[in-house]
């Protein structure tokens, strides 16, 4: 029993000795497009509903696009509308919106 807790005090030390600096990123710049909204009856409506819809989709996009592990830093630029008339209604889209991404590579315990 105390060399068990000879052992784990020296780890507690050991482990409570190392400094560790603020973590560290890799940052990458993605190009994204994002999905059509839902149907709307006006071309202004689907347009307010896709910039409305850009923040909560951006959120994902760097770990669908790239990889599980990077995040969304902000959205660089919020690119351009597209929008598509069909018998449906209007739906519309966000193209090019560049994202910058990050990814931590070190500062974990």
């Amino acid at each position: 029993m105390k060399k068990l807790l000879i052992g784990v005090s020296c780890l507690l030390i050991t482990a409570c000795g190392k400094e560790s600096g603020p973590p560290q990123y890799n940052h990458k710049t993605i190009q994204w497009t994002s999905i059509y909204t839902n149907f709307k009856k006006d071309q202004e409506t689907a347009m307010q509903r896709a910039e409305t819809e850009l923040d909560r989709f951006a959120k994902e996009a760097c770990r669908e696009t790239i990889y599980k592990g990077w995040s969304l830093v902000a959205i660089k630029n919020r690119g351009e509308m597209n929008c598509e008339e069909t018998k449906e209604g209007h739906h519309c889209r966000k193209k090019n919106v560049e994202l910058e991404c990050q990814q931590v590579v070190t500062g974990f315990p």
